[in-house]
């Protein structure tokens, strides 16, 4: 039945958002302000801390990734690289595109931007999936 379909693919720990921007490279920098600046840093880390590694003071090691919907001068590893600056002077984490303990995740459609880190151990396959309902 419908209630054995899988419909979150993950939840993120609020970080920063911003509407209101543009499409050029100059947004970037407005956003990675906003990413390092954000009053929200300790609780989304106190969250993740809580449901993905409650015997952790924190992430030691991070990877930047991003999805960008709409006309854009920069791609998302723009993105990727502006906000994973941004997380990396705020917290001194480790940059590991690999073996990394959480990613900054950032949503960009068009002039809207959310910034987060993903709750889900499996959000890269980094953790046990449900099976699959026979049928």
């Amino acid at each position: 039945g419908l209630s054995d379909c899988a419909a979150i693919q993950s939840a993120f720990a609020f970080v920063a958002g911003l509407s209101g921007l543009g499409n050029s490279e100059d947004s970037l920098a407005v956003l990675a302000s906003a990413v390092e600046a954000s009053p929200r840093w300790e609780a989304a880390v106190a969250l993740w801390r809580t449901i993905m590694s409650p015997d952790s003071s924190s992430p030691s090691s991070f990877r930047g990734s991003a999805v960008r919907d709409g006309q854009h001068a920069f791609r998302a590893m723009a993105v990727m690289q502006k906000v994973g600056a941004a997380t990396w002077r705020r917290w001194g984490w480790k940059v590991d595109l690999d073996h990394y303990d959480t990613e900054i995740f950032t949503i960009w459609s068009y002039d809207t931007a959310v910034v987060g880190l993903p709750l889900f151990p499996e959000w890269r396959g980094g953790g046990p999936r449900p099976a699959a309902p026979a049928g």
